[in-house]
């Protein structure tokens, strides 16, 4: 049982070894590959960014909506008071009340985008960075490449 053990570990390490050398052989291809990846997954996410930042804007908009209507129906109980219609005024403080509960949650929600935002800009700064940083050193490896090759024709 040992020996049969030891044959299966020595199978598995050459071809441990084999994949090795492959992904040496194809290592600054496997680096490209990944770069292009990375600025793929960026632009998804750049692209989600955006549309975060739409449904703030949206959410901004309604919220103002809302404070418009909460001053006109104001307005609207102010004139019911003034002519002695106590039931309508109240009626209206009610409607007052639900647009106010309405905005709240909007309010919840926008604070929500907004926190999101900011965290979604910072990665997407890091995740720039990082695949400019990537390019350089693709760069400088390709040059590496290139001069021990031109010193091994040598």
């Amino acid at each position: 049982m040992s020996i049969l053990k030891k044959l299966f570990t020595a199978v598995r390490g050459g071809a441990r070894e084999a994949g090795q050398a492959v992904v040496d052989a194809n290592g600054i291809r496997i680096f490209e590959q990944e770069i292009a990846d990375a600025q793929n997954a960026l632009q998804r996410a750049k692209k989600s960014l955006t549309e975060v930042m739409a449904k703030e804007m949206q959410t901004k908009r309604k919220i103002s909506a809302l404070d418009a209507s909460i001053a006109e129906h104001e307005a609207y109980a102010g004139q019911a008071l003034e002519k002695g219609n106590e039931a309508l005024a109240l009626e209206i403080a009610e409607k007052i009340g639900d647009f106010e509960a309405e905005k709240a949650e909007h309010e919840e929600v926008l604070a929500g985008f907004s926190n999101h935002i900011v965290q979604l800009k910072q990665q997407v700064k890091e995740a720039e960075k990082s695949i400019k940083e990537n390019q350089r050193q693709l760069t400088m490896v390709k040059t590496t490449e290139s001069v021990q090759q031109a010193t091994m024709a040598v």
